[in-house]
């Protein structure tokens, strides 16, 4: 089966990223665009983790593609002035603190612009009954099994505190409509047969 490329902006980086490790899993809405079951382009490259990734590991993908952190809340701290009001001022992350994230955020610029983010979610890692191996341009590629992926997204579609829930509600419907459905099924079936492909990243 041949999968749906991804937007030229993360189609570029997808294959150098996970080259790189091989902890890495292609995963959530992006490996759910890939194989045809949503169809609303990904903004960023969703990565989950088959083990965790090392200082240096981190250290060696930010360092590769000249990435950035993306700042949270916990980044932020308020300081005072000298007339009773203040400022909230940013704290540089570093890998160290990065690593204790559920998230990890990180995103390139080009031209002064957002080129693209790359979203590694740190808190679970994927067992070994979750992952596909799948053909992505030649290469052998390490996938979340895409029933836990819209697992995940089920749970973030009905959790208020979840400021984009609209857009993973909008994505289930679509998933769950019945051509598509039984779309899905026949892709999953197809991707569980192993790739005939040497090459492996």
């Amino acid at each position: 089966m041949i999968l749906k490329q991804l937007p030229e902006r993360l189609d570029k980086i997808v294959l150098p990223l996970m080259s790189l490790t091989n902890k890495l899993v292609l995963g959530g809405s992006t490996a759910l665009y890939m194989i045809g079951a949503m169809k609303r382009e990904p903004q960023d490259l969703d990565i989950s983790l088959k083990e965790q990734l090392t200082h240096s590991e981190l250290s060696h993908i930010i360092d590769f593609f000249n990435l950035n952190y993306e700042l949270t809340n916990d980044d932020y701290r308020f300081e005072e002035d000298d007339f009773g009001g203040g400022n909230m001022v940013a704290n540089e992350p570093t890998v160290e603190t990065v690593l204790n994230r559920e998230l990890i955020q990180l995103y390139h610029m080009k031209d002064d612009i957002v080129d693209y983010k790359i979203d590694i979610f740190n808190q679970k890692l994927v067992g070994k009954r979750n992952i596909m191996t799948v053909e992505y341009q030649g290469a052998v590629l390490n996938m979340v099994h895409p029933s836990y992926s819209i697992a995940a997204k089920a749970k973030y579609a009905f959790d208020p505190r979840i400021k984009a829930s609209y857009k993973h509600i909008a994505d289930l419907k679509q998933i769950m409509e019945e051509d598509n459905l039984k779309q899905y099924y026949k892709t999953v079936n197809e991707l569980s047969k192993k790739p005939d492909v040497s090459i492996e990243l």
